[in-house]
């Protein structure tokens, strides 16, 4: 272990022998950093694709800014309302853009902004066909297929055959299907006019054309959208998301909250987006479409799908009824498979939006019908939870731009209950931002579909106060501050009384130069938390605190190697418990080798935490749109071997493996998911053919 540690500090330690002029931050670290922060929060969700996915797109096929719509600006998560609204501006007054290099001549554009984003934009030629007809769609058509296949290559406890008591001489499998993770997807599009997609995904455990799933896969989504058909702005069939203003009454994707941009506060959401997800909850099945009439723009959809449900009860009447929704939607064992499509959910909403150069105004209205009864739960904590078979939402959203300012809210009802977030952005230098929130969500406040701002899995009973500034002193220094403070005015799942938070994040992020960047970071949460004393039927509330600080540096060594190194340290203190520490370091190689079209990405890691508590999280690098970022704890090491193979300019191959061997254990996972032994390994296989 003591070799491992001082192997990794000389190699992290080389970073500094070299020396260069230009920074160039990357922007895909400071998202992966976003990501990592929200993983260890516990707010990000299952379906995160939009952090990542819009960059991996634009990498491949750079944004031509001659041809760029508000709409695909906004994709960028760095840039603010004000930015995007100059860019527009300056290539209105002053015609195409020529080069890259006028984006200095661009009124709220540093040296930063620029540096994120020319890796994902080009100044081409303007002149475009974007006529829907069959000669384009024949012609010119982009068609992309993944097919991945990933699996743990030791067997666990739920796939081990075993006798059945009930059958002598027969045998039984805890979960039902191999332990095979496999996906499909298709994609096709015609410029912006017309998307068509087919996603076809089992997940480990799951049966595969038997039992089940008699019919192949166990989940199937797919769509086909058409834009710009006059006034019709988009129609789309199949399944979608629909977000509203912050997403409070209506949303889909990432609420990033609290970051290194002082924008990502802000959302600036597709209001209609075709989904391709693997997620088997998170979205819409219908019918939508959206008309523009001068500064006005009006969306209705029509959804109805199944939804998995714990059923309790079945009435007389034939009615269901159901503890809750079951989000995992894993369908492995008998008793995940009786959950499965057990009740059906339909909703009906539509959107209006008032849009000029500085002012938006929105309203949304959604309303659900189930066709089983939600009980109400006996739970003291979850007292205001949502029940019953109706559900409404309304909410008004708003924002306001003055140059500099940005102001923007939203205020929702639903479940008999008021919700409602304000917030300010303001550009007060080039060298100075800063970011304001105030958040109230009543306790009974319920939306079925919400991915708002919150410290919770989703915005209810939340009183919270957040400030944030990203300050540049000197040209290559740039730090990054935030403090969010709330209160739960009522119980949490952690916390058996109204308890309260806080979160205070300090980065520094130096950009030597374009081969060396490195940031240093420290975080401090508190939150209150239930403890158990013996001997008492009560529990205790105590204040548990935590604080991390890491160091991690980016080196470009050359064109073909890139180092990044990191170290982590992490104390969890409460008030009735012993303190807990962990540390974790790593290095990554990325290597590509010069005569063959081979990348190779590599990671060896140590870690050490007393116990979950001070567990550490880290990104790893994974195949195109997928995405990893494990929880570490006790004592272990892991590491991983990733090379990508563009066969040819239509064909590109992933493969990954990965190890993590955990010192002085018997066994690794719990339940169907233990595995006899200290280490755990796993395979990942993907293609991608684009035509």
């Amino acid at each position: 272990m003591l070799k491992a540690i001082s192997l990794l500090f000389i190699l992290s330690f080389i970073c500094y022998t070299s020396f260069s002029q230009n920074p160039l931050p990357d922007p895909s670290e400071t998202v992966r950093s976003i990501i990592e922060s929200m993983e260890e929060s516990g707010r990000l969700p299952e379906d995160f694709s939009d952090l990542l996915d819009n960059l991996a797109l634009f990498r491949e096929k750079p944004l031509n800014l001659n041809q760029a719509e508000r709409a695909d600006l906004e994709k960028f998560l760095f840039l603010t309302d004000f930015q995007v609204q100059s860019l527009l501006d300056y290539r209105r007054e002053h015609g195409p853009f020529l080069t890259l290099y006028e984006l200095q001549l661009v009124i709220g554009f540093d040296s930063t902004t620029i540096a994120f984003l020319l890796p994902y934009v080009s100044a081409g030629d303007k002149g475009t066909d974007n006529r829907l007809v069959a000669k384009n769609i024949i012609r010119k058509g982009d068609h992309e297929i993944f097919l991945k296949e990933q699996r743990v290559l030791q067997t666990p406890e739920g796939y081990r055959e075993m006798p059945d008591s009930a059958s002598p001489g027969k045998t039984s499998t805890r979960y039902a299907g191999s332990r095979d993770r496999l996906l499909v997807r298709y994609r096709y599009q015609v410029q912006k006019r017309l998307y068509c997609g087919l996603t076809m995904e089992k997940d480990a455990g799951e049966e595969f054309f038997t039992g089940s799933n008699p019919y192949g896969f166990d989940f199937y989504s797919g769509y086909v959208q058409i834009n710009n058909l006059g006034p019709l702005k988009s129609l789309l069939a199949g399944d979608y998301q629909v977000t509203a203003g912050q997403g409070l009454t209506l949303g889909a994707g990432s609420a990033y909250g609290g970051s290194f941009f002082p924008s990502t506060l802000y959302r600036r959401p597709e209001p209609l987006k075709k989904y391709g997800s693997t997620d088997e909850s998170l979205f819409l099945r219908g019918i939508a479409a959206s008309v523009a009439v001068r500064n006005f723009t009006f969306l209705a959809f029509f959804s109805l799908k199944s939804l998995d449900a714990n059923i309790t009860d079945t009435l007389s009447s034939g009615e269901r009824v159901f503890s809750a929704f079951r989000e995992t939607t894993y369908h492995r064992t008998a008793s995940e498979i009786s959950d499965e499509k057990v009740i059906s959910e339909t909703a009906v909403g539509a959107t209006a939006v008032y849009k000029n150069r500085w002012l938006k105004i929105g309203s949304t209205l959604v309303r659900y019908a189930y066709s089983g009864t939600k009980q109400k739960p006996d739970e003291l904590y979850n007292k205001y939870e949502f029940w019953g078979n109706r559900l409404l939402n309304a909410g008004l959203d708003y924002t306001m731009s003055f140059r500099k300012l940005q102001l923007f809210g939203e205020t929702s009802w639903g479940n008999d209950a008021f919700a409602t977030l304000n917030g300010a952005l303001l550009n007060a230098h080039p060298l100075v931002s800063f970011s304001l929130l105030h958040r109230y969500y009543d306790p009974q406040y319920y939306a079925r579909y919400s991915s708002a701002v919150s410290q919770n899995t989703r915005p209810c009973n939340e009183n919270a106060f957040y400030i944030g500034s990203a300050f540049h002193p000197v040209r290559f220094l740039n730090i990054t501050a935030y403090a969010d403070f709330v209160r739960f005015p009522w119980m949490t799942y952690a916390a058996r009384q109204p308890s309260s938070g806080s979160e205070f994040f300090v980065q520094a992020d130096l950009m030597v130069q374009k081969d060396l960047s490195l940031y240093l970071r420290f975080l401090n949460k508190s939150t209150g938390m239930n403890y158990t004393v013996e001997d008492s039927p009560v529990p205790v509330m105590q204040n548990q605190k935590s604080n991390s600080i890491r160091l991690h540096i980016r080196y470009t060594v050359s064109q073909k190697l890139q180092v990044r190194s990191r170290v982590e340290f992490k104390t969890v203190v409460a008030d009735s418990t012993e303190k807990a520490e962990g540390f974790m370091l790593y290095q990554d190689l990325v290597y590509r080798f010069s005569r063959i079209p081979v990348q190779l990405s590599m990671r060896y890691m140590v870690y050490r935490t007393d116990n979950y508590a001070a567990r550490i999280y880290a990104y790893e690098d994974d195949v195109l749109y997928s995405y990893s970022i494990p929880a570490f704890f006790d004592e272990g090491n892991r590491s991983y071997l990733m090379a990508r193979y563009d066969v040819c300019k239509n064909l590109t191959i992933w493969l990954k493996w990965g190890l993590t061997v955990m010192e002085d254990a018997a066994t690794l996972g719990t339940g169907p998911d233990e595995i006899e032994g200290n280490a755990k390994s796993e395979a990942k296989l993907q293609v991608r053919l684009v035509f």
